[in-house]
């Protein structure tokens, strides 16, 4: 993950948008949780394997999938952030569902 969408991805977070950042795998999942967290001051970061979260209290929050895992099946967010990901059409069926209910709905490459 580049510094740009790290703090791109931060300030969202701090303006009340809850984002999720596809990585290519974990070790891309550490690499981008650990840029994000640097740039959300008073940021709870939460560590556990599949379950990592960047959470600014009384704001938004940024979470982290694998295209592997459960690919954000049942998550409600306003942006999905493709973190150096192909994009599949099956990568997108799971991942459009995740926008539905947001005013926002951005998905960016």
């Amino acid at each position: 993950m580049n510094r740009y969408a790290a703090a791109g991805i931060a300030q969202d977070a701090q303006r009340g948008r809850r984002v999720l950042v596809v990585s290519p795998d974990g070790r891309g999942t550490r690499t981008a949780l650990d840029a994000i967290a640097a740039r959300t001051p008073g940021a709870m970061v939460r560590r556990a394997k599949g379950s990592e979260t960047v959470h600014v209290e009384g704001a938004g929050a940024v979470y982290f999938t694998t295209p592997r895992s459960d690919r954000g099946r049942g998550m409600s967010v306003d942006v999905v952030y493709l973190d150096d990901v192909t994009e599949t059409p099956e990568l997108r069926a799971d991942l459009v569902p995740c926008l539905a209910t947001s005013t926002v709905g951005e998905l960016i490459r």
